[in-house]
């Protein structure tokens, strides 16, 4: 019995100096591999998900602060993928899985935890905040198209600000560079706002959207409209989502590419004959549970999954 006990606390104490190592030696990055200063109301998280961005060797091929991917390693500040990702759902997929049958194969994380994928998603989408901000505060304002900025600000803004007079007047408070910035820092997007400001997730991942012009139809848009639309145009839009092609291209075009014709990274899957000897429920199933030979399973919901079985077998079904 006294040797048991002797024999854990030293398995105790082993494991105790192990872990202080590694935590001591996330501490001590290269400053080449920190990135910049990380801000805002979830800095532990940040920080965290940085350290095991670093340690899973993520920033090999993905680049320390996402903008200088290489070796063909995916470019995660502007991948369409990602965008989609909601606190890990879609990396975590990929990153589970892998893409081993692909020229730049990416190797698979099946031990890694559900915390600290979430940690590394946190840390992702915060640097590709910050390569978004600063393309649109470098770039010069592009002339912007009004019409493109009403559809754009009918899919992401005007459930909140739709009418509001609060808005018509901030909007002739500001010249249009400085209109610029608010748009992709408003108040609650801004690093001193708390966690729990209203809008702040929301205003984070439409700037991660954003392009220098997407800005500039938006504010082409508001000096047109004062950001009022009517709430006919509202439900019109509500009524009717995009269309599968465009949903696809986003979710599923970094691998099969936006056509569905495939890629570098993935198989075509429109056309081929093997995806359409699995019918409309081995699509949807394969969708929904992914594969050992590299497809990640991905949460769709099932007007999903029948409108892209649909359209990869092209049955006119779609919606």
């Amino acid at each position: 019995m006294k040797t048991a006990k002797i024999g854990g606390l030293v398995i105790g104490l082993a494991s105790a100096v192990i872990a202080l190592g590694v935590l001591h030696a996330q501490e001590s990055l290269p400053p080449r591999l920190r990135g910049p200063v990380l801000e805002g109301p979830n800095i532990a998280q940040l920080k965290r998900g940085q350290q095991d961005y670093v340690m899973r060797n993520c920033h090999f091929c993905h680049g320390p602060t996402l903008a200088d991917a290489r070796g063909g390693g995916a470019d995660l500040g502007h991948s369409q993928l990602v965008a989609n990702d909601r606190g890990g759902d879609m990396i975590g997929a990929v990153v589970r899985a892998g893409t081993p049958r692909t020229q730049t194969a990416m190797p698979r994380y099946p031990d890694m935890s559900d915390a600290e994928l979430s940690d590394i998603a946190a840390y992702v989408h915060y640097m590709r905040q910050r390569i978004h901000d600063k393309e649109i505060a470098s770039a010069a304002l592009p002339a912007g198209d009004a019409e493109a900025g009403k559809a754009f600000f009918l899919a992401h803004c005007a459930a909140c600000h739709s009418g509001q007079h609060a808005l018509s007047a901030a909007i002739a408070g500001y010249d249009d560079k400085a209109l610029a910035q608010r748009i992709a820092r408003p108040a609650p997007a801004l690093p001193t706002a708390p966690a729990d400001a209203p809008g702040r997730e929301e205003h984070l991942r439409l700037l991660e959207l954003e392009k220098p012009q997407d800005v500039g139809n938006l504010v082409a848009f508001l000096r047109a409209s004062k950001g009022k639309v009517g709430a006919d145009e509202i439900r019109l839009f509500a009524a009717h989502p995009p269309p599968v092609e465009s949903r696809f291209a986003l979710q599923c075009g970094m691998c099969h590419g936006k056509d569905g014709l495939g890629s570098l990274r993935g198989p075509a899957l429109r056309g081929n004959p093997d995806v359409a000897a699995l019918g409309p429920e081995g699509i949807q199933a394969f969708i929904a549970q992914g594969s050992a030979s590299g497809m990640p399973a991905f949460k769709l919901t099932q007007r999903d999954l029948d409108a892209y079985s649909a359209w990869i077998l092209d049955t006119g079904a779609r919606r």
